[in-house]
């Protein structure tokens, strides 16, 4: 009676591939699709991220609201709504908000605790609702740090160049709105509400961006983002135009720049001929000629009408100059 050899296992050669692994995803493939981020897939944490977010900013939003501050509390909603897109670019600014609207709950409560004190009224229990709140945020920070990319899952390869269109939007228009704020259309519309037009357009940067790294899309949306863009500043422009001062640069009307420039060369060239009559008094104050003539560059100095004079001065009063005088030649 013989005894059955156990079967061998198949020979591999070091060219043939290796079995896929069951239940083993290709991580590189996922992380190159620019749909998901290569992390922790969505689990209870990061279904309570835009829970939680939401909640500090909903009493954030009430805060404002309560103090006079309408532009804030309507860019704080408007935040926790762009949250639902789950763009990845929005996890380290969802952190550094939330940080924010903590240190800012900590400076609230340390004046009112003054006013209490100096009122000799109760604040124990101020105190204690201030500092919880307080917490709750930086709770939501952490979560947003460590459960983010759970959430935030969405065009995780563009999330850098999403991020600096942000960055780059806050940068140029915060300036604006802490100097000059009537610059702004919608603070001049409501006044009051210029932070949520920055907020607006910094979102709308990131999007465009978003929109214009699809190679196979970009002819189109491009076309898209440039006649949206016709459409509001020239009917901007036409409503200006018709009246109403409220939709100009400044908030009032005032000389177009093309005027002021037509209008300040015909101040330097004074010809008897200039057709722009309209703007001269105006702009002979606003733009006088020693500034105009900065403006020529070397070999597009106006023509002058006289000839030249070959001599070494003016024939006529002798001064050293290489050009006739003006009395000279229109005498």
């Amino acid at each position: 009676m013989s005894i059955s050899q156990p079967p061998q296992p198949p020979q591999l050669n070091a060219s043939d591939p290796l079995p896929p692994v069951p239940g083993a995803g290709n991580s590189a493939q996922n992380a190159s699709d620019g749909q998901t981020a290569p992390g922790p897939q969505a689990g209870r944490a990061a279904r309570a991220v835009p829970i939680l977010l939401n909640l500090c900013l909903v009493l954030f939003a009430a805060h404002c609201y309560r103090a006079g501050y309408t532009g804030l509390a309507a860019a704080s909603l408007l935040w926790g709504c762009a949250i639902l897109s789950r763009s990845a670019w929005m996890q380290p600014v969802s952190v550094l908000v939330l940080l924010g609207l903590s240190a800012e709950w900590f400076v609230t409560c340390g004046r009112i605790l003054q006013i209490r004190l100096l009122m000799d009224e109760p604040w124990l229990r101020l105190v204690i609702i201030l500092c919880a709140v307080a917490g709750l945020n930086q709770l939501a920070a952490l979560l947003v740090l460590r459960a983010g990319p759970g959430w935030f899952d969405k065009r995780y390869d563009l999330r850098h160049r999403q991020l600096a269109a942000f960055g780059l939007a806050l940068l140029l228009l915060l300036p604006v709105l802490v100097r000059a704020p009537h610059l702004l259309l919608f603070e001049r519309l409501v006044p009051g509400t210029g932070a949520l037009q920055v907020l607006l357009a910094a979102l709308w940067a990131a999007l465009v961006c978003g929109w214009l790294s699809d190679r196979k899309r970009a002819h189109a949306r491009r076309l898209l983002v440039w006649r949206l863009f016709s459409v509001v500043f020239f009917g901007q422009f036409l409503l200006s135009a018709a009246g109403y001062t409220l939709f100009s640069l400044t908030g009032s009307l005032h000389i177009p720049v093309p005027g002021v420039i037509v209008g300040g060369l015909c101040t330097e060239t004074s010809q008897a001929s200039c057709s722009c009559s309209f703007w001269q008094p105006s702009c002979s104050q606003a733009l006088p000629g020693a500034a105009t003539s900065a403006i020529w560059a070397p070999g597009m100095r106006p023509r002058q009408t006289a000839k030249r004079h070959t001599g070494t001065g003016c024939s006529t009063c002798g001064s050293a100059i290489r050009w006739p005088c003006t009395p000279c030649s229109s005498g």
